[in-house]
Order: structure tokens, then C-alpha cells, then sequence
């Protein structure tokens, strides 16, 4: 499932925003009859969208590499 989110051409700071599994089935959902511009498409799935890190690991730099010891 994504949300779709369009702008009308008529009215380009209108965004609506439409949840759909495909761009096709969003467009069909909204039956104005007014043109729509895809502006983006967000992922729903909460599993995929989790982009935080497990562990935070410190950065050393070796003496070998031209670095100093931090």
C-alpha cells in the first residue's frame, strides 16, 4: 500500500493525497475529471520505513591510515 500524493493542473497548490496499492488504482479514486501530476509516492509499510540504526558504533582511525588517534 502507498500513498499517492497528486497536484491538480488547474490548481497546482492543491495536493491531494490518496492511498493505493498502484498509481493506476489512486488516479481511478479520484473522479473529478480534472488532471492530475504525480508529485510522489510514499511506502505505508511501517517495516520498510524504519531506517534507524541497531548500534551506534564510535569511528577510529588508525595511525597506519595517516589519521590520528582519536
Amino acid at each position: 500500500m502507498y500513498q499517492f500524493i497528486f497536484a491538480l493542473i488547474g490548481a497546482p497548490q492543491l495536493k491531494i493525497r490518496l492511498l493505493a496499492d498502484n498509481e493506476q488504482q489512486a488516479r481511478s479514486r479520484f473522479t473529478n475529471g480534472d488532471s492530475l501530476l504525480l508529485v510522489g509516492r510514499i511506502n505505508q509499510n511501517p517495516l520498510k520505513n524504519n531506517r534507524t540504526l541497531a548500534e551506534n558504533h564510535a569511528l577510529f582511525v588508525s595511525a597506519a591510515q595517516g589519521g590520528a588517534n582519536v
